[in-house]
């Protein structure tokens, strides 16, 4: 028995999820929605007639054989979509961040509640390798009762969000939940708590500054020597889809949201952690520690480079570890999420990237950021 998928939304990563759901042997895209016919039409040429096109998403939910969603809109028009899906009474996955208000986030995860359905938020990096084991070594004891962690996402490309509308609150809220949602995501998951106040501190100390809000990379006359220039306007997405590369300038006046952020975090089971999160560092890394009343675990993640390193107190002996990379986006942690994503919807078992870890991970993103603009702490209710 193979899934039957359905994707709304057919920008990169809805476009991704088509790709690897109709090339997976368990699964097959039966409809895909989007209001745009531009972009209908360039993904009819992937998938062929045997799947259904629309414009409308209701329409679609009425009209298709369809066991589960993918909801991969905007970030700002998630909650319709996953409610109209709930509703119809079909599993969903709803892209990463699972919204941006808790109120949206409550509504999916009553609407699921009510229809005995999955509700899965793309928080994928719960099943790379290097997160799978460290959780295994934190989860069996050998550094004790976490007390305190601290995270640091080192994010050389965070450029491009500058050049795309991410840029501006309106559009994003904040690069906390558009980008900092994994690995806030994981810094909760590994403590083990619920979020329960933040302490934020951050700025605009980089992007951002006096260009023309018009301003593009192939009207510049610096683009030949500025390092942010994409190399090419186009580039082949999923599907064999031709997708235009991000040209706004990434200095320009418009910019209101942080390219840097110190978040404190406390949980209701006790811990403490920090959370740092910088868009202009050299290097593009994940790094996580975590202090326990036994001992210390790091993990460091760069994409296909893994490693663990954990320490015990009183004995001098490091055990290190380099967890083997799969294969596959997001350091393999797609090809997790796919495969039980499938598993859950076909045969019931657990699917760990449910909606209360969607809405914690908002949670402390939103938090932070109104703590950042008004010097206070925040609790999360």
């Amino acid at each position: 028995m193979k899934l039957k998928v359905a994707v709304i939304g057919m920008g990169g990563r809805g476009l991704f999820f088509c790709d690897v759901f109709s090339n997976n042997p368990r699964s097959e895209v039966v409809a895909v929605c989007d209001l745009d016919r531009k972009r209908l039409d360039a993904v009819r040429e992937c998938l062929g007639a045997k799947t259904a096109y629309y414009q409308d998403s209701l329409q679609m939910l009425s009209e298709t054989d369809i066991d589960a969603v993918v909801v991969a809109t905007n970030d700002t028009d998630h909650k319709e979509p996953v409610l109209q899906v709930l509703q119809a009474g079909r599993h969903c996955l709803v892209e990463k961040p699972m919204a941006q208000s808790l109120e949206d986030c409550d509504a999916m995860i009553a609407a699921a509640e009510k229809a005995g359905k999955i509700l899965g938020v793309g928080l994928e990096l719960r099943y790379c390798t290097l997160f799978q084991q460290m959780k295994e070594i934190i989860d069996r004891g050998d550094i004790g009762e976490i007390k305190l962690g601290w995270v640091v996402d080192n994010v050389s490309v965070g450029y491009t969000f500058f050049q795309r509308r991410f840029k501006h609150r309106s559009f994003a809220k904040s690069l906390l939940l558009q980008k900092g949602t994994h690995s806030i995501d994981l810094m909760n998951w590994f403590v083990g708590g619920n979020p329960i106040r933040v302490y934020g501190t951050g700025g605009l100390d980089y992007f951002g500054g006096k260009e023309s809000p018009e301003k593009t990379c192939p009207s510049c006359m610096a683009r030949k020597r500025c390092p942010y220039a994409p190399a090419a306007l186009e580039y082949e997405g999923h599907c064999g889809v031709t997708l235009s590369n991000p040209v706004s300038c990434v200095f320009t006046s418009d910019v209101d949201v942080h390219d840097n952020a110190m978040l404190n975090v406390q949980y209701d089971n006790g811990v403490r952690t920090t959370y740092t999160e910088c868009h202009f560092t050299p290097e593009y890394s994940r790094e996580f520690t975590f202090v326990g009343d036994k001992g210390k675990i790091y993990g460091y993640y760069e994409n296909t480079n893994f490693k663990i390193r954990v320490s015990r107190r009183h004995k001098e002996v490091v055990e290190e570890y380099t967890p083997p990379f799969i294969g596959g986006s997001h350091g393999g942690g797609d090809k997790g999420m796919i495969e039980t994503f499938i598993d859950a919807c076909l045969k019931g078992s657990e699917f760990i990237m449910d909606g209360l870890a969607g809405r914690n991970s908002v949670a402390v993103g939103l938090a932070g950021d109104e703590s950042i603009r008004t010097g206070r702490p925040v609790d999360i209710c």
